[in-house]
């Protein structure tokens, strides 16, 4: 094992124990749980992937949505349209994402409303894959509006920006149209810093699950 030249409870714990067998953490071995005496590696990776799973495809999703979704806002800024968006990606954004699961589940897995998806809990094993998407719906639902309103207020952002380039500048004096401007020359500079923010959120979202795994009964991390 590694020693740090001190041989306490708290040294056997980070680097290891020779006499226990104890890697330590600092090489993924967290012992063993006080309450199951299992090791806590083989119980916290299955709820680990569960939490991934949900944070990965909701930003994937998020993502994707927002990118014609802002286009869409830059092209037409004078819309009604193009301004209700942007009155409700402020409430989502500004909304505790774990108000808007409940309100999810009052909405969607109400018999008193609409009892369309499942009120909580993972999928029993064997399910099929459809039976997994359909307990994902709701969960991904929640953490996807909130990184929708902020990636698609922030593109939007960038895409102004972008646009009063030189090299825009440039492309419009080629005669190209407004909107091919936008999607092959202004879209690919605007992206860059949403990419680096996924990161961010992808931190948040992960250390946050907790409240919204509880509402759901998801059996994450």
């Amino acid at each position: 094992a590694i020693h740090f030249h001190a041989d306490n409870q708290y040294h056997r714990w980070l680097f290891g124990d020779d006499e226990s067998g104890s890697k330590g953490i600092l090489r993924g071995d967290f012992g063993k749980s006080a309450q199951t005496g299992l090791p806590v590696t083989t119980q916290l990776l299955p709820r680990f992937c569960r939490s991934f799973v949900i944070v990965f495809v909701s930003l994937l999703l998020a993502f994707f949505i927002s990118i014609p979704v802002s286009v869409f806002m830059v092209l037409n800024p004078q819309k009604l349209f193009s301004k209700t968006l942007h009155a409700i990606f402020l409430a989502l954004y500004i909304a505790p994402t774990f108000w808007i699961a409940v309100l999810l589940l009052m909405l969607f897995a109400n018999p008193k409303m609409f009892s369309v998806f499942p009120l909580s809990g993972w999928p029993e094993s064997g399910s099929g894959f459809l039976s997994y998407c359909y307990h994902l719906i709701l969960p991904v639902t929640c953490y996807s509006l909130g990184a929708i309103a902020y990636f698609t207020r922030m593109l939007e952002t960038n895409l102004k920006e972008v646009l009063h380039s030189e090299f825009i500048t440039t492309a419009r004096a080629k005669g190209l149209s407004y909107r091919k401007i936008i999607m092959k020359h202004a879209l690919k500079n605007a992206l860059n810093p949403v990419v680096t923010a996924i990161s961010g959120w992808f931190a948040g979202l992960m250390a946050g699950a907790v409240f919204v795994e509880k509402i759901f009964s998801w059996k994450g991390i």
